[in-house]
């Protein structure tokens, strides 16, 4: 347009000359006489004869030709000197120019594969320190096992003690057999010695891997350094390049140089730029690994500390061995001197001579203490036996139930005890017939509903199941109530059902749980089922499972449903008729929710509250903010609820309104109403009233939850502001999928494609799993940055790696991706050979492309499939027309604009909005709306007025 506008410049300037040069000419005609004017040759003419010149002037005349004649030659030997002057000096510039693209194609990509192999690197280094911090963990978590050994291993030492000491006061000197030694102690101990054997082989695996990573690190930063010293040579031969091409040139060369002698300047501009940029990064790619190697230090630091606690529980775990030790030898003790007792009793019975009445009676004691030392080593073995059944049950409800150790733990040292006082009083049997069977039974229901409760993956149910119908039979309503509830949590709703029908004859709070976990695992249709059963079976459901069904409910189920609360008498019910108006809204029965609504005795702020919500489900937008006004106490969720609903039906103005309003009636906000409030700025691009919202939200103490986070950082990037929404990202604690989501698509909308590449990879290693969502931002992605052949793989990963099957939005991607790099043929080829029909979002992008990229034929047939499939609107017959226009087919656009002129298709008008003090304005084409129109129009006709001043003051300069 420029160039244009300069040379209709000089051409107005020439004719501007030609008409000058005409008028002076005309002034000169008319002008005095010429003749009066004295001419030079008159006085030659009277000098001499008629027709006959002097020999002087003759003279003069040739050497005057002479002079001309050599000036002549000069001027033409001169030209010849510019002219091999001009070539050398092409042929220099097709050298540098040479020289410039053989630096821009081999330079920059080096620098590049160097940067993406640094990048490699960083991300083995990050890996490695995951591993290491991994292993590091799973040695924390061995090490507080071994303490727990430890603690078990001195109470068995107690125990043993104690039981030594009451042996010792019963047998009063005789002899009974020893405890056997904790053979599962020592193999426990055996077992940990070679855990750290083997963690002490790992450490010093990981020592070697971390020192192949420092060489390897060195060797890179070798190579940066060679790098920059083969950049520093390119830049300096430019530079000497580009001094030799400023030599001093006369004036016409410098004409016709000087364009391209400022391409070359501009292009090493441009390549110097690039390179201090990939040099940029290379430095923070290497600050990066250097932290991650101070890390890797630190993690080498807190595994030695490891080491050493598990050293100083190996001590203590030998100090107890050795007081094992000492209990056995005194047991050892113990039998010697009874033995001692027994010989020095039969040599007084053989100096006594004849076996008398004192023989006589002293065997008989003898047998008696033999008797008893039996009895006593009987009691003893049975104590051990118990003691080693304790220790096994003890192991296997440690592995299982860890959550409720230090309980279980204490509860049998207790049963321990108290299983040693009932068999001095008449064994186990007796001690039991003691106990009262309710509180027996209460006792274990207590414990089984507390192990069901820590329970964290349906792995650990069946044990406790097993116990449970080995104690109850199955049939405890508790106990399998809160073993329904856990399964239906665990999203095991087929073990829940299990153990529902193997109950007899159930009861409501047991159909009440079932129903729950269908509904909660969107079995809706099971629920339903169930719940008829229930019916048919005579079981009066109450107002929980009413409402519970009522989830799962169609239209006409929900209708059936209402005939049950209208026979059974829960039609007063607050809880029933809430949720009844909730599903006709659901399903779009207003009048059927307004009836209900109208029969309620006490329309409240949360009936009215849910007819809202029914009201803008259905776009009856008008209606909910009638009721609302007509509600005399608004509390939060009120407030909420309507602004949610304006939002939800693109009234965003509206909406931001109602929030001032609310402002002004001094209602507290929660995040809920922040997340609305946030999505109609969004919606509205309105970067300042989301800032002041966000202000707000931080004045006010709110918690920086996911839920207003993941809006804060949408709303960030929606409005433009990048920058903001990665601070927001980076402050939040517990980020999920869905923050990970919203950043990637936010990077992926500013074009920052790498940086949403750095943050799936991740999310990734923090192990969250990547969901459609995910794939679809990523995707986006590389769609605008141009990564072809990382959207590509991404896109045949998405199955075999994250197990997500891709779906229509994926496809869609891949086709923008495509039609972005100019693929358009392979675009198109893709999209037929797609497992399902594409959409017209998807053939729409295609056409765009085609528009972009001048493919006339290709663009035709889009167009033409488009308008086949009954889904297009006007931008199709638009696109159209303008590729037909920008290839100069005239006549086929006109045709287009016709066609659509014929079928009454309306090009939907331009719409903008504008931001002036937290007010949103909004402008639609040829709109006449806007209550201060008048003033806008003349400010408008103003502003056009000095841009055409400015136009044609552009214009005179270019002339």
């Amino acid at each position: 347009m420029d160039s244009h506008h300069a040379s209709l410049g000089r051409r107005t300037l020439e004719e501007i000359r030609q008409k000058r040069a005409a008028q002076r000419l005309s002034k000169t005609s008319s002008g005095p006489d010429l003749s009066e004017i004295p001419i030079p040759t008159a006085g030659i003419r009277k000098s001499e004869s008629e027709n006959r010149l002097s020999e002087t002037d003759v003279g003069a005349l040739y050497s005057q030709l002479k002079e001309l004649q050599k000036k002549n030659a000069d001027m033409e030997e001169r030209n010849k000197m510019l002219y091999s002057k001009l070539q050398t000096k092409e042929a220099e510039n097709e050298s540098l120019e040479a020289r410039l693209n053989v630096l821009e194609q081999n330079t920059v990509p080096s620098l590049r594969k160097a940067l993406k192999e640094i990048a490699m690197e960083k991300d083995a280094a990050v890996v490695s320190r995951e591993d290491l911090s991994a292993q590091v963990r799973t040695l924390k978590k061995r090490v507080k096992e071994a303490e727990e050994e430890q603690y078990r291993a001195e109470e068995d030492a107690a125990s043993l003690r104690a039981e030594l000491n009451s042996i010792q006061q019963q047998t009063m000197g005789t002899s009974f057999v020893g405890v056997s030694p904790d053979q599962v102690l020592e193999k426990e101990m055996a077992k940990l010695k070679l855990e750290l054997q083997k963690e002490s082989m790992l450490r010093q695996q990981e020592q070697q891997r971390i020192a192949e990573e420092q060489t390897r690190v060195a060797s890179l930063m070798s190579e940066k350094q060679e790098l920059e010293q083969k950049i520093s040579a390119l830049s300096s031969g430019a530079s000497e390049a580009s001094e030799s091409s400023q030599k001093v040139f006369s004036v016409e060369d410098k004409e016709m140089l000087e364009k391209q002698l400022h391409d070359m300047a501009v292009a090493l501009e441009r390549l110097e730029s690039s390179r201090q940029k990939l040099l940029m990064e290379i430095d923070n790619q290497s600050s990066e690994i250097e932290k991650l190697f101070e890390e890797n230090s630190n993690l080498s630091a807190s595994y030695q500390e490891s080491i050493n606690i598990s050293k100083q529980w190996e001590n203590q775990v030998k100090e107890c061995l050795k007081q094992n030790v000492e209990l056995r030898e005194a047991l050892d003790k113990l039998r010697t001197e009874q033995a001692g007792t027994l010989s020095r009793v039969s040599p007084e019975v053989q100096a006594n001579g004849s076996p008398g009445t004192e023989t006589l009676s002293l065997k008989s004691e003898l047998a008696k203490e033999q008797s008893r030392a039996e009895s006593l080593s009987a009691q003893v073995l049975q104590l051990s036996a118990q003691l080693q059944q304790t220790t096994q049950a003890y192991n296997g409800l440690m592995r299982v139930y860890k959550p409720v150790l230090r309980n279980i733990e204490s509860s049998l040292i207790k049963l321990k005890q108290d299983g040693s006082v009932a068999v001095a009083h008449g064994g186990p049997s007796a001690f039991r017939r003691d106990l009262d069977p309710n509180a027996l039974r209460l006792s274990r229901r207590k414990t089984f509903i507390s192990l069901l409760r820590n329970c964290k993956n349906i792995a650990q149910i069946p044990p406790i199941h097993a116990k449970i119908i080995r104690t109850f039979h199955g049939q405890d309503a508790f106990v399998v109530f809160e073993l329904i509830r856990i399964c239906s949590t665990l999203d095991s709703t087929d073990y829940a059902y299990d153990v529902f029908r193997y109950v007899s004859n159930p009861n409501v709070y047991l159909y009440t749980a079932m129903i729950d976990g269908f509904v909660s695992s969107n079995r809706f249709s099971d629920g339903v089922a169930l719940y008829r059963r229930m019916i048919h079976d005579y079981v009066l459901p109450d107002n929980y499972v009413i409402t519970s069904v009522l989830k799962a409910c169609d239209l006409e189920e929900c209708r059936e449903v209402h005939g049950h609360v209208l026979k059974l008498g829960f039609g007063s019910s607050r809880s029933v008729r809430l949720k009844l108006m909730e599903v006709y809204g659901r399903y779009g029965e207003l009048a059927d929710a307004k009836k209900v609504f109208d029969e309620m005795p006490e329309r409240d702020e949360v009936a009215a509250t849910v007819m809202i919500n029914c009201y803008s489900e259905s776009g009856y937008m008008k209606e909910a903010l009638e009721l609302f006004k007509d509600v005399k106490v608004k509390d939060t969720v009120c407030w909420t609820a309507m602004i949610d609903g304006l939002v939800r039906n693109k009234e965003m103005n509206k909406a931001l309104e109602l929030f001032r309003e609310m402002q002004m009636e001094n209602v507290s906000v929660n995040e809920f109403t922040a997340v609305c409030v946030l999505s109609a700025c969004s919606d509205l691009g309105a970067l300042e009233l989301g800032r002041w919202v966000h202000s707000f939200v931080e004045s006010q103490r709110i918690k920086l939850s996911n839920f207003v986070g993941n809006a804060l950082i949408n709303m960030y990037s929606r409005c433009g502001d990048i920058n903001e929404a990665k601070r927001v990202f980076k402050r939040m604690v517990d980020k999920d999928v869905v923050s990970y989501n919203t950043i990637i698509s936010g990077l992926a909308m500013h074009g920052e494609s790498f940086e949403a590449i750095k943050e799936f990879r991740d999310m990734v290693n923090r192990g969250f799993r990547p969901n459609q969502v995910s794939l679809v931002a990523l995707l986006n992605a590389c769609s605008h940055g141009g990564l072809l052949d990382i959207g590509i793989e991404v896109f045949n990963s998405m199955e075999r790696v994250f197990d997500v099957e891709p779906q229509i939005e994926h496809y869609g991607c891949v086709v923008d991706l495509l039609g972005r790099v100019g693929r358009l043929e392979e675009a198109y080829r893709f999209i037929e050979n797609m497992p399902m029909e594409p959409d017209h979002i998807m053939l729409g992008a295609l056409l765009s492309a085609c528009k972009i990229h001048g493919n006339v034929e290709l663009g035709e047939k889009v167009a033409k499939r488009l308008i086949e499939s009954e889904e297009s609107d006007s931008g199709t017959y638009v696109l159209l027309s303008n590729i037909y226009a920008s290839s100069g087919k005239w006549k086929e656009s006109n045709e287009i604009r016709g066609s659509m002129r014929d079928s009454g298709i309306d090009k939907e008008p331009g719409c903008s909005t504008i931001e002036v003090d937290n007010q949103i304005h909004e402008f639609l084409v040829g709109d006449t709306t806007h209550p201060e129109k008048e003033a806008i129009y003349q400010r408008l006709q103003e502003l056009v007025r000095v841009l055409r001043f400015d136009d044609v003051m552009l214009y005179i300069n270019d002339m």
